[in-house]
């Protein structure tokens, strides 16, 4: 792989690991509830997988106008966003 590449899924990795950590804090100060936690978390996570394809599809169409990008690996990417896209709304 390349080293944008694994600089865009460690930095998505940071962001999430961030966002975890900030909702455990957030969760002890406002005395949610499981179920509303389990809500708010699910919506973060839905927003980071988004946020983490869009990251990756953009790197690779910066790659690819610089280096020689495999076609299918540019594909599947493509797929694998439309289908997170499509998966944050079930």
């Amino acid at each position: 792989m390349n080293k944008v590449v694994l600089l865009a899924e460690n930095t998505s990795l940071l962001i999430a690991s961030c966002i975890l950590i900030l909702f455990t804090h957030l969760l002890n100060i406002l005395k949610l509830d499981i179920t509303t936690a389990g809500i708010i978390i699910g919506i973060l996570t839905n927003i980071l997988f988004l946020t983490y394809s869009v990251i990756l599809f953009l790197v690779y169409n910066i790659e690819k106008k610089d280096l020689n990008v495999d076609k299918d690996n540019l594909k599947n990417l493509k797929l694998m966003m439309i289908a997170y896209f499509f998966l944050q709304f079930i």
